[in-house]
C-alpha cells in the first residue's frame, strides 16, 4: 500500500520528490529558502526546520490508510 501511495503522487521529473523550476533538484539551501517563505507567509516563527517535512509526510501516508509499520 505504501508503494502505491507513493507511486500515485509521483511526478515525472525524475527520482526525487522535491525540485526546482528550472528542474534541477533541490538542494537543502533551497528547501530551506522555501521552507522559510511558507513560515512568514503563515505567520509563524522562521526556524527553516525541514524536519516538519518528514512529520507531514508520514501524517498524510497514515491518514490515508499506511500501516505504521511501513511508516
Amino acid at each position: 500500500m505504501l508503494s502505491a501511495l507513493l507511486a500515485a503522487n509521483r511526478h515525472l521529473k525524475g527520482p526525487r520528490v522535491l525540485y526546482r523550476d528550472n528542474g534541477q533538484p533541490a538542494t537543502r539551501a533551497a528547501v530551506s529558502r522555501w521552507m522559510a517563505k511558507a513560515q512568514k507567509r503563515a505567520g509563524l516563527p522562521v526556524t527553516r526546520a525541514l524536519h516538519v517535512l518528514r512529520h507531514t509526510f508520514c501524517s498524510r501516508l497514515a491518514m490515508r490508510g499506511a500501516p505504521a509499520k511501513a511508516i
